[in-house]
């Protein structure tokens, strides 16, 4: 076994803000559910952004104001799953910044598209997760001036072996993730710093390098044109006949 740490290729955060007079908003059919978010920040710089992970519900100047901001990120792993190799476990490391309040939960985001083709956050990116595959428990006490931990599941660790990449946001686990009524002035906002030089996004993995298997010529068969042999797969054989 080996230690890796993988910085996020891609990171950024989507926010929806919806803003009515009519002095009420339906929590998950106005905001939540929304297929198309407000503002895309795609993040390539250091960053400090207070409410990267946010929730509101207030009124200002006779308008009524619900919104959400989510937090994307993207991991290239395809080194640690290649052939053979493996990643056994994994944790998901996020420097925390300013506000400290509210739950933060990392849910499966296709925001980047497959395999990463996608460099940069759209608006309409702000949907493309899945409220009901979670990859960690939440974390309720976010720290603001260091790592905030999450023990990835079994099921993030199936996803990276079968992907090769790591596609997750990051939301706000009291009101977003449980589609919990956000009562009227009330928000939670959870800090993120991005990109910083010491403590990127970054995930902290355990992988297993695989066999390499048998690397000569059969009955004058190259390796390469060899899956098996008896039955038995090329990764899982060192010796034929003792050779």
């Amino acid at each position: 076994m080996a230690i890796a740490n993988v910085n996020a290729t891609y990171q950024g955060t989507i926010e929806y803000t919806d803003i009515t007079t009519k002095g009420y908003f339906d929590w998950n059919a106005d905001i939540r559910t929304q297929a198309t978010g407000s503002t895309a920040t795609t993040i390539t710089s250091n960053s400090s952004v207070s409410n990267a992970i946010n929730v509101q519900n207030f009124a200002a100047k006779g308008a009524y104001y619900g919104v959400v901001k989510r937090t994307f990120g993207f991991f290239d792993v395809s080194s640690y799953t290649s052939g053979t190799s493996f990643i056994s476990s994994a944790t998901l490391r996020v420097l925390g910044y300013a506000n400290n309040s509210g739950g933060v939960i990392p849910v499966e985001g296709t925001a980047w598209g497959v395999s990463g083709t996608k460099s940069t956050l759209f608006v309409e990116d702000f949907s493309q997760l899945d409220f009901s595959t979670t990859y960690a428990s939440a974390i309720t006490s976010w720290s603001t001036t260091a790592w905030n931990d999450f023990t990835l599941n079994a099921t993030a660790i199936s996803d990276m072996n079968s992907n090769g990449y790591f596609n997750v946001a990051l939301i706000n686990d009291t009101y977003d993730q449980a589609n919990t009524t956000l009562p009227p002035e009330t928000s939670e906002f959870n800090g993120v710093e991005f990109l910083d030089a010491s403590f990127p996004m970054r995930l902290s993995i355990v992988w297993t390098v695989g066999p390499s298997g048998y690397g000569n010529n059969v009955n004058g068969v190259t390796s390469a044109n060899i899956g098996k042999v008896d039955g038995v797969a090329t990764a899982d054989i060192n010796t034929v006949i003792g050779v």
